[in-house]
């Protein structure tokens, strides 16, 4: 059978590069490009709570894992490329569980979920340093490409957001299905 592959890591660590230059590079590369834009198809996200968008988010990768296995199955000439997995949740759920945005009930109910999504998916983990990370982040916002998301999602943008947000994927590095890439530019 043919197995999708997954990029995961931090927002600003390069995923979208990647595939990009993959797809760029060979045709055997096929984007699993559905995808939702939260902040457009979905306003109210604005109005959720922590909790409430970890879980839609979680949903969310579930349904695009199960798509990517899909997709898989009906082009084995391909290599399905996603961007976000079941790792990406995890990273956030930790991440929002350090930082006390929501409770240890709400991360059990998470981190539940995760662990019985059925999911050890082929995963290639782009994990800059913090600081490069924050750096990109920081560059996006200057160009004001993406403003409402900024707005939105500026809590996930600060240092201390990024610097868990990186040692969760660092914990990653000796998973089976996981390619771990701590990149230094």
């Amino acid at each position: 059978m043919n197995y999708p592959i997954f990029v995961s890591g931090p927002h600003g660590s390069g995923k979208t590069t990647l595939i990009n230059k993959l797809k760029a590079k060979h045709d055997i590369f096929f984007e699993n490009d559905f995808d939702i834009d939260f902040l457009t198809e979905f306003p109210n996200i604005k109005k959720l709570s922590n909790f409430e968008r970890c879980l839609i988010r979680l949903y969310h990768r579930i349904y695009l894992t199960s798509h990517a296995n899909s997709l898989a199955a009906g082009n084995p000439e391909k290599v399905i490329i996603t961007s976000r997995g079941i790792y990406d949740s995890a990273a956030y759920i930790h991440t929002y569980k350090k930082l006390n945005w929501f409770s240890s009930e709400n991360s059990e109910k998470l981190n539940f979920i995760v662990n019985n999504s059925g999911f050890n998916p082929y995963t290639i983990v782009l994990n800059p340093p913090p600081e490069v990370v924050t750096e990109r982040l920081e560059g996006r916002r200057s160009q004001g490409t993406r403003k409402e998301r900024d707005e939105v999602f500026i809590s996930e943008d600060s240092k201390e957001f990024v610097e868990s947000i990186c040692e969760y994927f660092r914990s990653l590095k000796n998973n089976d299905n996981v390619l771990y890439l701590g990149l230094a530019e």
